[in-house]
């Protein structure tokens, strides 16, 4: 369904993680600037949450996997999983800053709504669509938006 913008980029992260521990820890212990230095920034206003969630979606089983080094890392079935929810923050943090009152207005050419249908490869109807679904999670915070697009995005097993 997707085409995942910044999902190779992640996957690049991930793997360049696997062959330098440095880096691996750096991926672990501050994952904004590691994604950051890559072009991916994170608002400093969601910088420790953003790291939370890095440090929930990939967890000790990413560690063990990239431990094996890249081709075992690439093999982890969740590695696309993992990829696709911090990709969606970027859309999930935009959508809390909407607020839940806020969503009734947006139209198919509100740019949130035009980068979602572009990140999930569906019609500007469709997003739109999903986005006014998301207002009842906004209360939840950042990571609560971002799985459920990445749920809705089918790009988890």
């Amino acid at each position: 369904m997707a085409d995942f913008a910044n999902q190779d980029l992640i996957m690049s992260i991930f793997s360049a993680a696997a062959e330098d521990k440095t880096l691996l820890e750096r991926l672990q212990t501050d994952p904004a600037s590691v994604f950051a230095e890559a072009g991916i920034s994170v608002p400093p206003e969601t910088r420790d949450a953003f790291n939370v969630h890095v440090a929930m979606t990939t967890g000790p089983a990413f560690v063990a996997m990239a431990a094996q080094g890249p081709l075992a890392l690439m093999a982890w079935p969740s590695l696309k999983c993992s990829a696709c929810t911090i990709a969606c923050w970027g859309i999930g943090v935009v959508v809390i800053g909407i607020g839940a009152a806020a969503i009734a207005t947006l139209t198919v050419s509100s740019p949130v709504v035009l980068s979602l249908a572009s990140f999930a490869g569906v019609s500007a109807a469709a997003a739109l669509a999903f986005v006014k679904t998301v207002a009842p999670l906004i209360a939840l915070g950042i990571a609560a938006v971002a799985n459920k697009i990445c749920e809705w995005c089918e790009a988890c097993p």
